[in-house]
């Protein structure tokens, strides 16, 4: 069974991870502090923040995934490719995780209840339900894709453009 936060954050705590940091990183992490250290190894406090700024329209698309690839992080490959696909797949993954959470709040769960609600919480992040299961969609493909080995920076690059249009969509609608 998942552990409480309050556990996580301890085992966060003897790997000198304290403080709002690891709240937000147990969070995530849901009972998980294996996951709690691989994603901040994984960059997701950068990631995330880059999230929240491409869906509120403070951040365009494309600037963002250039920040993507800046960020250094425990990303595992042979290759510099394979490298980058892992760092793709990090940040896929965060992604995928992100929406799904907006999605389940617009469709009713509250934002406590859920890792990521704080962005939903977040004023100027109030996205439409029509809008994310489109997202939902292309961040499936892109995810499929870079399985498939196509082109890590234009798989981030499409993400975010998704991303973008709900940000764009709830802008025309208000």
């Amino acid at each position: 069974a998942p552990l409480g936060q309050a556990d996580v954050m301890a085992v966060l705590a003897r790997h000198d991870v304290v403080g709002t940091e690891a709240e937000r990183l147990a969070r995530w992490a849901q009972g998980s502090p294996g996951r709690a250290l691989a994603l901040r190894e994984r960059c997701a406090p950068a990631f995330r923040s880059l999230l929240a700024e491409v869906l509120s329209g403070r951040r365009a698309p494309l600037e963002a995934a250039r920040a993507v690839w800046e960020e250094q992080g425990g990303f595992q490959g042979r290759t510099p490719s394979a490298r980058q696909r892992d760092q793709a797949r990090a940040f896929l993954d965060l992604t995928l995780d992100v929406v799904g959470d907006l999605l389940r709040g617009v469709c009713g769960r509250p934002a406590g209840e859920l890792a990521h609600g704080d962005v939903l919480a977040t004023p100027d992040v109030a996205p439409l339900e029509v809008d994310l299961r489109c997202a939902l969609d292309a961040l499936l493909v892109a995810r499929a894709d870079l399985e498939r080995n196509l082109d890590a920076q234009v798989i981030v690059d499409e993400a975010l453009l998704a991303l973008a249009a709900v940000a764009r969509a709830r802008e025309v609608t208000t």
